[in-house]
């Protein structure tokens, strides 16, 4: 899951698995606004979209042969 979801931009993604995880960032016209890889063994489990204007994306989320889409609010 990704928490705090609305959140300042500082989101934590928890229930990280073994794999790396890939988080693709669309805005709500579908452009791409950031990437971010988070590594599975990394202690930091976060990512900063601190910097995009406050409003609704959506992070597409692979990990493995997972992957699923989780929308997320930036105040």
């Amino acid at each position: 899951d990704i928490i705090p979801n609305p959140s300042n931009g500082i989101f934590q993604v928890s229930g990280q698995s073994s794999e790396p995880m890939q988080i693709t960032i669309l805005d709500q016209q579908g452009k791409q606004v950031a990437q971010f890889e988070l590594n599975a063994l990394s202690s930091d489990n976060s990512f900063d979209l601190s910097d995009q204007a406050p409003g609704v994306y959506f992070a597409h989320i692979s990990q493995g042969e997972q992957q699923w889409v989780k929308k997320l609010v930036v105040r």
